[in-house]
């Protein structure tokens, strides 16, 4: 799937997970507001009932006190008679035993307890009237209309008032005259069920407030939770629904690619049951067969089964399907117009979650043109195998003749004839035998191509054709080539050459070093390289003279062709010294150095790493040869590359 379909879905996704999460946090927001009015409510309610509960506590004390007709009381500073009660004849009386008494009517009585006691349960209380005996009963102006709704006949009026510490509940209800009444208050004029004042008491809201708002602060942190867990829920549902929406465009997106791959594919498909009636051919089938989809649908495979296996073969087979679930093969068919085609076959079960085979798919790629080319292909083969086995065998007498040449030259033949030698014959045999390395490689190339337009059913009858030409063109540049390089190996070992050995004899050292050197001084001196000779000039021993003329020869020339580029400075150096009757010498230039992969086949036979400047690499072969069979000594190579190189000889005297 593309990045712009993933991000369409996710663009969706986030859009619905926005406008959720907006009508969650709506639906939070308008609970929380519910919940804190309900609080509220709640809050107002218990303090109705609370304010009810006490105005009817005092409300049955009056009317307790009213039924016996007040109280008396002995006066006191606080309590003295009451001047409004001047009227009643008996308000002041004395005991049997001397005692004075006041009269208390329930009015004074209750707001003596309010105005005493109010602070031991937080309620306030007040009676209130137009008309009044006494002025402290006064009403104010918003009391007086609230008696006036109360002669209109309203029971009981209820509110908030006041604000923060302030705030308290006010609850009022009309003062009406009764018979036990008249007493106090007859000479008023109040008749008998008349309103004559309201009675009110004052709860103060703060406690109820406090307790309020932590209720309040809980539904608040519950619905912040609840927010949260919500949002947290849909996050995840919105992220699931995303990777749901793209798992399901994948697959819809699969099953389009699957439709036109089983649709357009080249190859023929089939789909049977799993009792192997056809329940799907695409048009490649179809191409393949003869058979239109609506002849092949509903029959068995066995419609285009050939009689070219035997019972055998179709045993193996359903046996591999049923128990491994695929098989893979060759199989001949038959066409509806009764012609044989062969297939390369691929057969796989979809199976239920039980292992019970639902389907089978079949994939049938069609190789008859493959099977006649890989019979022409094969016969060549067998035709050319034949011809390069004789070229072999020939070439393998060239090579035995070459080594045996080879080994002939590095025991007996000097430097100073051998190198010229070895050049003329290399480059005589180099061309021919080059030319048929040449021919194989391109044969081979051809080959390989070939077979790859073979393995990919690319392969043509022209190219196919072209291919057996060419061949035989390579065939027989490779077998004038072959022929032309062994007449020169046998005209190269009728080749004679100096067999004789140099005497001992003794000389020194140092001397003859100065001489070899002046001897190819004619190649020396066209370079820059500076050569220091460090040898005790006494030093005398007895040995092979012309067999050291070849080694530094050999070593210097090497240094020249190999170690540096033309016109490069650099230094050699030819340390020789000796000890008791061991002598060592060693040889070193500070030019290119070899790797390790080289450094190890030095000393191999026609190995070189400059044949360009004419190196036949058969001389570090030949004073590795001399040094171990004619001194009896040893030779090492040290080297690093990029830093120069280093032999050393040692050998006794």
């Amino acid at each position: 799937m593309n990045l712009l379909i993933k991000k369409k879905i996710a663009n969706f996704v986030l859009r619905y997970f926005i406008l959720i999460l907006i009508f969650w946090t709506s639906i939070i927001g308008l609970s929380l507001s519910f919940n804190i009015q309900d609080q509220n409510a709640k809050t107002v309610d218990v303090v109705t009932k609370i304010a009810r509960s006490n105005f009817n506590k005092d409300q049955a004390y009056r009317v307790w006190a009213s039924s016996h007709g007040g109280v008396y009381v002995q006066p006191t500073e606080k309590t003295p008679p009451s001047p409004w009660l001047s009227h009643i004849k008996d308000r002041d009386v004395v005991t049997t035993d001397g005692k004075k008494l006041t009269l208390m009517n329930p009015a004074y009585m209750l707001r003596e307890m309010m105005n005493d006691y109010s602070d031991l349960y937080g309620i306030k209380g007040r009676i209130t009237g137009i008309a009044y005996l006494n002025p402290n009963n006064q009403a104010n102006k918003e009391e007086a209309k609230i008696i006036r709704r109360f002669e209109k006949g309203e029971k009981e009026v209820s509110e908030i008032i006041g604000k923060d510490k302030d705030e308290s509940f006010y609850l009022a209800r009309p003062m009406i005259m009764r018979q036990a009444c008249q007493k106090c208050h007859g000479h008023l004029g109040f008749k008998n069920g008349s309103v004559r004042g309201s009675v009110s008491i004052s709860v103060p809201m703060l406690p109820y407030r406090d307790i309020e708002f932590k209720l309040v602060k809980g539904i608040v942190f519950t619905h912040i939770l609840v927010w949260f867990i919500g949002a947290f829920a849909l996050s995840l549902v919105s992220y699931r629904t995303k990777n749901n929406l793209i798992e399901k465009e994948n697959y819809l997106q699969e099953i389009k690619i699957s439709s036109l791959v089983f649709d357009d594919t080249i190859d023929a498909i089939l789909i049977t049951d799993k009792n192997g009636l056809i329940i799907r051919a695409n048009d490649a089938l179809s191409r393949l067969t003869g058979y239109t989809p609506e002849e092949l649908i509903g029959n068995k495979t066995s419609i285009i089964k050939s009689d070219l296996h035997n019972k055998k073969f179709y045993e193996n087979l359903w046996n591999a399907i049923l128990t491994k679930g695929t098989w893979q093969g060759e199989i001949w068919n038959l066409k509806k117009t009764g012609e044989l085609f062969v297939a390369f076959e691929s057969i796989s079960t979809v199976k239920d979650d039980n292992g019970g085979i639902i389907y089978m798919i079949a994939i049938l790629h069609d190789i008859t043109n493959q099977k006649r080319y890989e019979e022409k292909i094969e016969n060549f083969n067998k035709e050319l195998h034949s011809k390069v086995k004789e070229r072999t065998q020939e070439l393998e007498t060239s090579i035995t003749d070459l080594k045996q040449t080879q080994n002939k030259l590095i025991e007996s033949e000097k430097l100073a004839g051998l190198g010229g030698l070895v050049a003329g014959v290399a480059h005589e045999i180099n061309t021919p035998v080059g030319i048929g390395v040449t021919g194989i490689t391109h044969f081979l190339e051809l080959t390989k191509n070939i077979k790859e337009e073979y393995k990919s059913d690319n392969m043509s009858q022209e190219s196919f054709e072209k291919y057996l030409n060419t061949s035989e063109e390579l065939a027989k540049i490779i077998s004038s080539n072959l022929t032309k390089t062994a007449q020169l190996v046998k005209s190269f070992k009728q080749i004679s050459v100096d067999q004789t050995n140099e005497e001992k004899r003794e000389f020194y050292f140092k001397e003859y070093l100065d001489e070899i050197l002046l001897s190819i001084s004619n190649i020396t001196k066209k370079t820059n390289l500076h050569i220091e000779v460090i040898c005790d000039k006494d030093l005398k021993i007895e040995s092979f003279p012309g067999i050291f003329s070849q080694i530094i020869s050999n070593f210097v020339i090497n240094s020249i062709n190999h170690a540096y580029n033309d016109d490069e400075k650099g230094n050699i150096i030819i340390d020789v010294s000796k000890v008791d009757n061991h002598v060592t010498m060693i040889y070193k230039d500070d030019g290119k150095g070899l790797s390790k992969e080289n450094k190890s086949k030095i000393f191999n036979p026609f190995f070189t790493t400059n044949r360009k400047k004419g190196g036949t690499g058969l001389g570090l072969n030949i004073i590795y040869n001399i040094v171990v069979s004619n001194l009896k000594g040893h030779i090492v190579c040290n080297s690093i590359e990029g830093e120069g190189i280093e032999f050393i000889i040692t050998f006794d005297v």
